[in-house]
């Protein structure tokens, strides 16, 4: 029910509100509250004598319903409320003690609800008392957090909205997490690549660093030069996805939310992660050539 803290599915007799009302509870795991249940026992005997309720008969039973819908919030409760509150001063009763309570408010014409509610036997509203409901009544329209609905559309399925955003993304969620995966696998394969190349490298020079060592250089120097190496490549392989990335930003553009293509923060992010990767690839074999025994090293053929 997004911000707001409590429903209240309303309109005049007939309308729909229980079967709403009920739709709307299971569909946010919510708690029904059927306001006709807490009628007072006098209320119910003077409608089912035909006699509609006054502004003094429903004070309490209004007051009754704040006081229900206040403890099912404080409760942690998402309440739903089914209530004709037909005036405006009966919703300000409902709203005192709850704000930013909503409402849905279930539009239909005279005649269709009399004919619902005079094919509802055993109910204590008369289909007589109908034009009552509609003499009281003062349409929410303009008021806060008041959502109109059409009476006579038929509830096929109630689902909420994160609920039909959660399907309608379900292919683009997919493809995300596809790429997110591939992407992981392509750095993996490419630290991979790159660890054997230098680790190859290191190999055939491995007389070489024995000498250089044997001369005095320092284990720091060594790693230094097998590491420009790994530089180099770096800077090669970057010169040239840059320019194909770009270029290739057309067949992404429709898979980005709040990104561009072309932003210029993501292409720095991923560069220097790309760059860390091939660092750390190529810090095991360099840190390996640091530490060449330069007698075995001048053996080595």
């Amino acid at each position: 029910m997004g911000r707001m803290p409590a429903l209240v599915v309303m309109g005049v007799s007939g309308c729909g509100k229980s079967s709403v009302g009920q739709a709307i509870s299971d569909a946010v795991n919510g708690t029904m509250i059927e306001g006709d249940s807490f009628h007072p026992e006098e209320n119910i005997k003077k409608m089912s004598a035909g006699h509609p309720l006054t502004d003094e008969d429903r004070a309490g039973w209004l007051a009754r319903l704040a006081t229900i819908l206040q403890d099912a919030v404080r409760n942690g409760e998402r309440p739903v409320l089914a209530c004709s509150a037909l005036k405006k001063s009966y919703r300000d009763i409902l709203r005192g003690k709850t704000p930013d309570l909503g409402f849905v408010f279930l539009e239909m014409t005279r005649q269709v609800a009399g004919e619902r509610v005079s094919h509802r036997p055993g109910h204590f509203m008369p289909a007589s008392l109908v034009d009552s409901q509609f003499a009281t009544l003062e349409p929410p329209h303009g008021e806060a957090n008041v959502y109109p609905v059409d009476a006579n559309l038929p509830i096929v399925a109630m689902r909420t909205v994160q609920e039909d955003l959660n399907d309608t993304l379900v292919t683009e969620r997919m493809t995300a997490s596809l790429s997110v995966v591939f992407g992981f696998l392509a750095t993996l394969l490419a630290m991979i690549g790159l660890y054997g190349v230098m680790a190859y490298s290191v190999a055939r020079r491995t007389r070489e660093i024995g000498i250089r060592m044997a001369l005095g250089a320092l284990e720091g120097r060594v790693v230094w030069m097998v590491m420009k190496e790994v530089l180099v490549l770096v800077i090669l392989g970057v010169a040239a996805a840059l320019p194909a990335a770009f270029g290739l930003t057309r067949l992404v553009r429709a898979q980005l939310y709040g990104v561009a293509p072309n932003d210029p923060w993501t292409m720095v992010i991923a560069t220097l992660a790309l760059v860390l990767v091939a660092c750390a690839a190529g810090y095991v074999p360099a840190l390996r050539a640091s530490r060449v025994d330069p007698i075995r090293a001048l053996r080595y053929e």
